[in-house]
């Protein structure tokens, strides 16, 4: 199962793709009801002023976990996708989603709920519920749109939740001690320069074709990461460190299952294969068009092979 596949890569992480109306996905939302997803995501501690609140955590939680496993390109998206719907429909996903009546939450509500959700206590409930699936055998019993290949496909992205013009928390001299703010400098040597702070996640998900569900969702730290580079290889370098870190931490999990990363030509190299082959983890890495060229005019040279 690993391959470096040299072709074309296509980024659909902004498309907007409908909840399909299929059997598989009326299985998966009434297999969460069974497992009471929306009651373990009630359990997450609530710290907005109770007299303001519309939607519960619960529910603005599972519309971020819908927004995953819909595979909507954002909020809005699904925001977009629900008004869509046929009332019949959205009706169900919205009795799922513990909303009551036709108002919708604007996608700032979601991430002002779940700014300060403890994500080690996310993270127990997303892997506690995937276990849950398997020990239940819910991919099993839909090999063939749930477990392509007999193996689990893993990807990841990096996600920015937040930007703060100044600093959110602060040391005795007022200086910015949150650790996972990513500082970057704008307009540099110029009379603008400024300096704003964000926040990155990196989000593990198990794709199939018509959905993925959120596996472990990482907080980067300034530690961890050069951020004085560009947003792009700031991203890039988030996403290669937190594969480092979460991957060992799902294969625990899971010692079992067959896994398989998917990932694009950042995934290209020799540190991080020698992880999935530790891991026991295959790999699907695709390059994009005229990057990685000396890996490129090699995987064209072993083409011509007869093995290949």
């Amino acid at each position: 199962m690993n391959k470096i596949i040299v072709e074309n890569f296509a980024n659909n992480s902004n498309s907007q793709k409908n909840p399909p109306e299929n059997v598989d996905i009326a299985v998966l939302i009434r297999f969460m009801r069974q497992i009471k997803i929306p009651e373990l995501f009630a359990t997450l501690p609530d710290f907005r002023q109770q007299a303001k609140i519309t939607y519960s955590l619960s529910s603005l939680a599972l519309w971020a976990f819908a927004t995953c496993i819909f595979r909507q390109g954002s909020k809005n998206a699904l925001h977009t996708t629900l008004e869509q719907l046929s009332p019949e429909h959205r009706e169900g996903i919205l009795h799922f989603l513990g909303i009551a009546g036709k108002t919708l939450p604007h996608p700032s509500t979601v991430d002002d709920a779940l700014a300060y959700v403890n994500y080690e206590k996310l993270n127990e409930m997303l892997l506690e519920m995937f276990g849950q699936m398997n020990k239940r055998k819910i991919f099993y019993n839909h090999a063939a749109t749930l477990l392509p290949d007999n193996t689990y496909y893993i990807g990841t992205d990096g996600y920015h939740l937040h930007t703060y013009t100044h600093p959110h928390a602060v040391d005795e001299h007022g200086n910015n001690c949150c650790p996972h703010c990513l500082p970057r400098r704008h307009n540099v040597g110029t009379d603008k320069e400024s300096v704003s702070w964000g926040h990155t996640v990196i989000t593990f998900v198990f794709i199939c074709d018509d959905f993925k569900i959120p596996l472990y969702v990482y907080p980067l730290k300034a530690q961890q990461v050069n951020t004085n580079q560009s947003d792009e290889k700031l991203k890039q370098e988030c996403e290669l460190n937190a594969a480092h870190i979460v991957l060992p931490l799902i294969r625990k999990s899971f010692p079992k299952l067959h896994f398989t990363f998917l990932g694009d030509g950042l995934y290209a190299n020799r540190p991080f294969i020698r992880l999935c082959n530790h891991l026991n983890f295959g790999y699907h890495i695709v390059r994009k068009e005229n990057s990685l060229t000396t890996l490129g005019k090699k995987c064209d040279e072993l083409a011509k092979l007869d093995l290949y």
